[in-house]
């Protein structure tokens, strides 16, 4: 069995990287999917939104998950995102256009939990789409939906 849990409202933002153990009160709610700044149309500077974010969002994992395989699925963000779990790094993934997934099932608890993402929106040249190659502007976060999808396991 496959049970998709999204996780896109009631996310915790900040415009800078925060430690993992930052009070609430240096956040402000977000929804997903989620641009790092907003501009105005008459003025668009591509390095406004080169700086790493922090997003943050509790989630609850039910008692009848138990013994099932949980991961977490990012449909998209830009650019670097490094993931973390109740505190344990979980991984990290490069590239803006992919979507990608964690298992974390062994950082996770029956109860509450603690999904905190930095995305960092810098433009490297090692890491698709820039290095030259665009003429567009990319902008950062978590552009696209959040799911935790526990599966049973194989």
């Amino acid at each position: 069995m496959r049970i998709l849990h999204p996780l896109n409202q009631d996310w915790w933002f900040a415009p800078v990287a925060l430690p993992l153990d930052a009070s609430d009160d240096d956040f402000t709610p977000v929804t997903l999917p989620h641009s790092n700044k907003l501009f105005t149309r008459l003025s668009v500077d591509n390095t406004d939104y080169q700086f790493v974010s922090t997003y943050r969002r509790c989630f609850m994992l039910p008692e009848v998950t138990a013994g099932q395989q949980v991961f977490v699925d990012f449909d998209g963000a830009l650019l670097v995102s490094t993931v973390y779990v109740n505190g344990v790094l979980v991984g990290e993934h490069k590239g803006g256009y992919t979507p990608f997934s964690f298992e974390i099932t062994r950082h996770v608890r029956v109860g509450e939990n603690m999904l905190t993402v930095y995305v960092d929106a810098t433009e490297s040249p090692d890491v698709p789409p820039f290095g030259g190659q665009v003429d567009y502007l990319t902008f950062g976060g978590l552009y696209r939906e959040v799911t935790l999808r526990m599966v049973d396991p194989c």
